[in-house]
Protein backbone atom coordinates (compact mmCIF):
# COMPACT_ATOMS: atom_id res chain seq x y z
CA UNK A 1 0.00 0.00 0.00
CA UNK A 2 1.61 3.24 -1.24
CA UNK A 3 2.33 5.72 1.82
CA UNK A 4 -0.33 8.78 2.59
CA UNK A 5 1.73 12.15 1.33
CA UNK A 6 0.66 14.43 4.58
CA UNK A 7 1.44 18.07 3.94
CA UNK A 8 0.24 21.26 6.01
CA UNK A 9 0.79 24.74 5.21
CA UNK A 10 1.18 27.97 7.45
CA UNK A 11 -1.83 30.02 7.18
CA UNK A 12 -0.18 33.70 8.36
CA UNK A 13 -3.19 35.67 8.60
CA UNK A 14 -4.79 33.14 11.11
CA UNK A 15 -2.07 32.01 12.54
CA UNK A 16 -2.69 28.27 12.74
CA UNK A 17 -1.45 25.24 10.55
CA UNK A 18 -3.44 23.76 7.67
CA UNK A 19 -3.10 19.87 7.22
CA UNK A 20 -4.36 17.51 4.55
CA UNK A 21 -2.62 15.11 2.31
CA UNK A 22 -2.40 14.80 -1.92
CA UNK A 23 -5.91 12.93 -2.04
CA UNK A 24 -7.58 15.71 -0.21
CA UNK A 25 -6.32 17.95 -2.78
CA UNK A 26 -8.51 15.71 -5.75
CA UNK A 27 -11.42 15.10 -3.30
CA UNK A 28 -12.28 17.35 -0.35
CA UNK A 29 -10.86 21.02 -1.05
CA UNK A 30 -13.51 22.65 -3.26
CA UNK A 31 -12.48 23.64 -6.41
CA UNK A 32 -11.89 27.05 -5.61
CA UNK A 33 -8.62 25.41 -3.64
CA UNK A 34 -6.41 28.86 -4.89
CA UNK A 35 -8.31 31.24 -4.06
CA UNK A 36 -9.47 29.99 -0.62
CA UNK A 37 -5.82 29.40 0.32
CA UNK A 38 -3.90 31.87 -1.49
CA UNK A 39 -2.67 33.44 1.41
CA UNK A 40 -0.97 29.62 2.63
CA UNK A 41 2.86 30.25 2.55
CA UNK A 42 5.69 27.53 3.52
CA UNK A 43 3.76 24.26 2.73
CA UNK A 44 6.10 21.36 3.92
CA UNK A 45 5.49 17.71 3.98
CA UNK A 46 5.46 15.20 6.27
CA UNK A 47 8.65 13.45 6.59
CA UNK A 48 6.98 9.93 7.67
CA UNK A 49 9.25 10.22 10.90
CA UNK A 50 8.03 10.66 14.53
CA UNK A 51 9.89 11.91 17.34
CA UNK A 52 10.81 10.43 20.50
CA UNK A 53 7.43 11.50 21.71
CA UNK A 54 5.07 10.13 19.08
CA UNK A 55 4.94 13.64 17.12
CA UNK A 56 5.03 13.28 13.26
CA UNK A 57 8.27 15.31 11.62
CA UNK A 58 7.54 17.70 9.21
CA UNK A 59 9.95 20.02 7.23
CA UNK A 60 10.83 23.17 8.17
CA UNK A 61 10.35 21.73 12.03
CA UNK A 62 13.12 22.33 14.51
CA UNK A 63 14.33 19.46 16.25
CA UNK A 64 16.46 18.50 19.28
CA UNK A 65 18.89 15.77 18.09
CA UNK A 66 20.42 13.96 20.93
CA UNK A 67 23.46 11.44 20.34
CA UNK A 68 24.78 8.87 22.56
CA UNK A 69 28.67 7.90 22.65
CA UNK A 70 30.87 5.15 24.19
CA UNK A 71 27.89 2.74 24.87
CA UNK A 72 25.45 5.57 26.20
CA UNK A 73 28.06 7.28 28.41
CA UNK A 74 28.90 10.09 27.06
CA UNK A 75 25.68 12.29 25.39
CA UNK A 76 25.51 15.68 23.31
CA UNK A 77 22.40 17.33 21.91
CA UNK A 78 21.37 20.24 19.44
CA UNK A 79 19.22 21.99 17.45
CA UNK A 80 18.14 21.44 13.99
CA UNK A 81 16.10 22.85 10.98
CA UNK A 82 13.94 19.69 9.14
CA UNK A 83 14.42 20.30 5.73
CA UNK A 84 14.38 18.68 2.11
CA UNK A 85 16.97 18.61 -0.03
CA UNK A 86 18.98 16.55 -2.46
CA UNK A 87 15.75 14.10 -2.72
CA UNK A 88 16.14 13.61 1.27
CA UNK A 89 14.54 15.12 3.96
CA UNK A 90 17.94 16.17 6.88
CA UNK A 91 19.40 18.74 8.53
CA UNK A 92 22.34 20.46 7.86
CA UNK A 93 25.35 19.67 9.50
CA UNK A 94 26.72 23.19 11.79
CA UNK A 95 26.08 25.71 10.19
CA UNK A 96 22.98 26.59 7.69
CA UNK A 97 25.45 27.42 5.15
CA UNK A 98 27.47 24.41 5.36
CA UNK A 99 26.84 22.38 1.85
CA UNK A 100 26.54 18.90 3.66
CA UNK A 101 23.16 17.41 4.68
CA UNK A 102 22.36 14.58 7.25
CA UNK A 103 19.61 12.45 6.60
CA UNK A 104 16.74 11.60 9.50
CA UNK A 105 16.78 8.41 10.21
CA UNK A 106 14.65 5.76 12.23
CA UNK A 107 15.05 6.73 16.15
CA UNK A 108 17.91 4.52 17.80
CA UNK A 109 19.33 3.66 20.57
CA UNK A 110 22.16 6.09 19.66
CA UNK A 111 20.39 9.10 18.59
CA UNK A 112 16.82 10.23 18.90
CA UNK A 113 14.93 13.41 17.73
CA UNK A 114 12.45 15.88 19.44
CA UNK A 115 10.08 18.19 17.33
CA UNK A 116 10.92 21.83 19.62
CA UNK A 117 9.23 23.68 17.77
CA UNK A 118 8.81 25.33 14.20
CA UNK A 119 10.76 27.89 11.74
CA UNK A 120 7.64 29.53 11.55
CA UNK A 121 6.00 30.07 14.83
CA UNK A 122 9.59 29.39 17.35
CA UNK A 123 12.01 30.86 14.51
CA UNK A 124 14.39 31.72 17.93
CA UNK A 125 14.94 28.28 19.14
CA UNK A 126 17.64 28.31 16.14
CA UNK A 127 19.62 31.32 17.36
Amino acid sequence: MPREIKIRAWEKKQARWVYFTIKDLFQKIPFDFRKCYANLKNITQFTGLKDENGKEIFEGDIINWTGKRNKGISKFAYRYEVVFERGMFGYHLGNSKVNKIDPICEISELETYEVIGNVFETPELLT
